[in-house]
């Protein structure tokens, strides 16, 4: 697709049914590859590059890569047989079979005994996709989207950003507004996890956001959210939670305003900053 494009548009200009425009449609969404509406979109990302061009080297692509045919071809980083494969990704084994059987009709793949590969031959433009969309999986799970910006993991979920943050639930920036700090982050922070955000999470997953964002804006309003709580919130051990300590004892810190400048922003919400 070369920008947005209404469904019937592009079952025109490829041929496929515009019920199955929409599978596809739904299946790429779901990844976070396209965004929907009365128009498709196609977000901006590595993996969604590296789509266009298999999309545009021929006809019906996005037929072969739906229904797990993007899963099945990322899992022939090497040679491998269907049980294989099933067990890799997680798949069935009887649509697995049937998926094959189209990838190796259209001679996306080759087979050499019982195991399968990638027929980069017949199909260069397979190789950057399959690289793209193995690092998608490895970076972003299922339950977050491709367009995330993701700033850590632990044991009680995935810290990240994204733009649509419905499903997920908030927190750093994203949940001030729930301790009486509202402000306007630029993006959603989510997380992956099922707890409420608490005052510990939301200063923690605060920190871990601004050890990887360069924005002073971010960092004044951390600062100002553990001076509001700093009696209540364990504080973790962190370069970031160093510097913060380093500020409030008056030192020039790179990265951050002065504190004479954060102190009238934090006027705004009655805390002293000290």
């Amino acid at each position: 697709m070369n920008g947005h494009k209404r469904p019937s548009e592009i079952s025109a200009s490829t041929g496929i049914s515009i019920a199955q425009v929409y599978k596809v449609a739904n299946s790429l969404e779901r990844i976070g590859l396209l965004s929907k509406g009365r128009e498709l979109s196609v977000t901006r990302t590595p993996l969604t590059a590296s789509l266009a061009g298999v999309f545009q080297y021929a006809p019906n692509v996005p037929k072969a890569l739906s229904s797990n045919g993007a899963e099945i071809l990322s899992a022939l980083d090497i040679p491998r047989t269907v049980p294989e494969i099933c067990d890799l990704m997680g798949l069935d084994q009887s649509r697995t079979y049937t998926k094959m059987r189209e990838l190796y009709d259209r001679s996306m793949v080759k087979k050499e005994g019982r195991s399968y590969s990638v027929n980069t031959k017949a199909w260069p433009v397979l190789t950057p996709f399959i690289k793209d969309y193995r690092r998608y999986l490895e970076m972003n799970p299922d339950s977050v989207p491709v367009t995330a910006k993701v700033y850590g993991r632990r044991d009680d979920g995935i810290l990240f950003r994204c733009p649509d943050p419905e499903g997920y639930q908030q927190t750093a920036f994203s949940a001030y507004g729930e301790f009486d700090i509202d402000i306007v982050p630029n993006g959603h922070y989510c997380t992956t996890s099922d707890g409420s955000p608490t005052l510990d999470t939301v200063f923690r997953d605060s920190l871990d956001v601004i050890s990887k964002e360069n924005s002073w804006r971010l960092r004044m309003f951390a600062l100002i959210f553990y001076c509001k709580y700093r009696d209540r919130i364990t504080v973790p051990d962190s370069p970031v939670m160093d510097e913060i300590r380093d500020v409030l004892d008056g030192k020039a810190v790179r990265g951050w305003a002065p504190l004479s400048e954060m102190q009238e922003r934090a006027d705004m919400y009655g805390v002293e900053l000290t």
